[in-house]
């Protein structure tokens, strides 16, 4: 296609009951320089009228067009959207997310100057709705390289080949090429998706444009999230050998180091024990350091002692949701 912005772009969301995001994001795409050409948005069997509000919606803008995921799994509402696309690029939007004006047009304009890329996305840049330290705190770790690792989603400030990336904007032929994404997998179905691109040889890239991604309103949904994304990694291991990465198993490492480092607290005399605790003692180090660097960024004093706290809640659910599925021996 010679003029990028001739093309016919279609958005898939999915949700379920999540009325009171729906509008915000849903005119973030309307309002975009690029208009889509059409909205689907799979609702999940919700619960809180937000199938009936998206019908409310469609009147005022025909191209949004709401339908109905029985199974309410996320891969099984994408795929139902995917198939219904008509456009020549097929984005993958989330329900808490903001986003750029100029997104669809820079992923697309990006996709047509460069024919090796099959995908490309922007970042996920943590927004607290609430304002309050706690919720900044959830921002920065998720902003920082120490919280996040290699997730270069979460905090990229130059254009850079990845693993997987968010808000997806693919070519139509992706999936006419790899399939749809595996409906065994409740979570990290992207991450499943986006591994059978690179591993062919394909190009994934994320690209320094800032979407408002919605942290958890609380400190409960916080942990429960980071919980359930380390619990489906294992799961993901399980279906697809090598569709997820050696650093999403990072922090169960670490939370396997801080039980060993508890059992020779008790049982190991004193000083092997500190020994083998050493790099413990770096952690702390980095978190302090990190902490302080977030805090001074933020310009928020208070939130360098939340900052000291969210770092290794962070890392230590996470590794305990991977932990407790390999108990479980992956169990859904």
């Amino acid at each position: 296609m010679n003029n990028p912005t001739e093309a016919k772009i279609s958005v898939v969301l999915i949700c379920r009951n999540e009325k009171k995001h729906l509008l915000g994001v849903i005119m973030s795409l309307l309002n975009q320089s690029l208009k889509p050409y059409e909205i689907i948005v799979a609702d999940g069997m919700s619960e809180d009228g937000s199938y009936e509000y998206l019908l409310e919606l469609s009147v005022a803008h025909p191209e949004l067009k709401p339908c109905k995921n029985h199974l309410t799994y996320a891969p099984y509402g994408l795929n139902i959207g995917i198939k219904q696309a008509k456009g020549d690029y097929i984005m993958i939007a989330g329900a808490h997310t903001l986003y750029n004006k100029e997104y669809l047009k820079q992923t697309v304009c990006f996709l047509s100057e460069n024919p090796a890329a099959q995908a490309a996305g922007g970042v996920a840049t943590a927004f607290s709705v609430q304002g309050n330290t706690l919720q900044k705190s959830f921002c920065a770790v998720y902003s920082s390289v120490f919280g996040v690792g290699g997730s270069l989603h979460r905090y990229a400030k130059e254009i850079t080949s990845a693993d997987t990336v968010a808000y997806a904007v693919y070519r139509r032929e992706v999936f006419q090429k790899y399939g749809y994404f595996n409906e065994s997998l409740i979570r990290n179905q992207d991450i499943e998706f986006n591994y059978r691109i690179t591993k062919t040889g394909g190009k994934i890239y994320v690209l320094p444009i800032d979407n408002l991604y919605k942290v958890p309103e609380g400190f409960i949904k916080f942990v429960l999230k980071n919980f359930s994304n380390g619990y489906w990694n294992y799961i993901t291991l399980k279906i697809s050998k090598k569709g997820i990465g050696f650093r999403h198993f990072v922090p169960f490492l670490f939370v396997l180091y801080i039980l060993l480092c508890i059992i020779t607290g008790v049982f190991v005399p004193l000083k092997t024990s500190l020994i083998i605790c050493a790099p413990l003692f770096l952690y702390t180090g980095m978190d302090i350091l990190f902490s302080f660097i977030q805090a001074r960024i933020a310009k928020e004093p208070l939130q360098f002692f939340f900052n000291l706290f969210i770092f290794p809640i962070l890392h230590i659910s996470y590794g305990t949701g991977t932990l407790v599925s390999i108990i479980r021996g992956g169990e859904k």
